[in-house]
């Protein structure tokens, strides 16, 4: 049989190795949670960076493809623009139109204001070739647009002589 204090040394010895176990497993679980936290983030970070990938992979077979559909559609865009320092095809264009149509044009240009170039055409004609002008306008190889527009009938209406004053903006490199 064990006397007192044998029997409290057991006990003290035993709980210390409890004691210690409990410890050693606690901090072992520890290190693991950091690791498997750290894995987890790793984890995280790369599947986010999958789908960023395969996003990317697919708008570039998307571009590749419209690439592919526009042909040339990349030098057109370009021609689009003219340069500030010369936009003599565009106005070329312009006065092709009023010739097509048998009106007679008048066109003013401001100096450029950064990207843009406005202008002012003034036509005389009657509705129906003014009409067909501004179809042939918008069909323009130009990036232009229309800011302001005024259309003045003649003395008989409009199938006499009329006037249009178009404001616009021809956007250039």
């Amino acid at each position: 049989m064990l006397s007192k204090k044998q029997f409290y040394t057991v006990i003290v010895k035993q709980s210390a190795k409890i004691i210690l176990s409990i410890v050693i497993a606690t901090i072992i679980i520890s290190y693991s949670c950091k690791k498997i936290a750290g894995i987890s983030s790793f984890v995280a970070e790369s599947r986010a960076a999958n789908m960023a990938l395969e996003k990317r992979s697919e708008m570039n077979a998307r571009l590749e493809n419209d690439f592919k559909i526009l042909g040339n559609g990349a030098e057109r865009i370009t021609n689009a623009f003219p340069p500030a320092d010369n936009i003599l095809s565009f106005m070329g264009a312009l006065e092709n139109l009023a010739q097509k149509q048998s009106l007679s044009q008048n066109l003013s240009f401001s100096d450029p204001n950064g990207k843009a170039i406005d202008y002012t055409v003034t036509l005389n004609g009657n509705l129906i070739t003014l009409i067909n002008y501004m179809k042939d306008f918008e069909n323009l190889p130009y990036f232009s647009s229309i800011y302001s527009l005024e259309i003045r009938s003649g003395q008989f209406g409009w199938l006499d002589n009329s006037s249009i004053a178009m404001k616009a903006r021809l956007n250039v490199r």
